[in-house]
């Protein structure tokens, strides 16, 4: 997908049709193409390596609600705190798991996803190459 096309992000739908459900549903691997790309596209732009399309706000919601729907999730509640460092350092940990994603949908490559479990557990990744894969010398 042309993610120069995407629209805003709209949080009221992503509450509906993600937040709002069984943490799992939140997990990058469990997202549907759609909310990825949106995400993803945040992220990038939260992160700094992408230039925003709309206003900076705009582009937060998404991925700050998202982390934070993991973490209750992954401590069983409704209700968490948090430090700003940390959230920093959990949204650059989601900008890699949406990325691996990414990976597994758009390519013949596999990684292993993140559960409720490991995610933002500095977790390993176990990479499959395609049996055709070659390495360039």
């Amino acid at each position: 997908m042309n993610d120069e096309s995407l629209p805003c992000t709209d949080l009221s739908l992503f509450e509906k049709e993600v937040l709002f459900h069984h943490p799992d549903v939140a997990l990058p691997k469990n997202l549907s193409d759609h909310w990825l790309d949106l995400i993803g596209r945040d992220l990038d732009v939260l992160i700094g390596d992408r230039e925003p399309e709309y206003d900076m706000s705009l582009h937060r919601g998404g991925p700050v609600s998202l982390v934070m729907r993991l973490l209750a999730g992954k401590k069983g509640t409704n209700s968490i705190k948090i430090e700003l460092e940390k959230l920093q350092t959990y949204l650059i940990e989601l900008q890699v798991e949406i990325n691996l994603e990414l990976i597994n949908r758009r390519t013949d490559v596999r990684t292993s996803g993140a559960t409720l479990k490991t995610i933002f557990e500095n977790r390993q990744v176990s990479v499959s190459m395609p049996s055709d894969f070659k390495i360039r010398k």
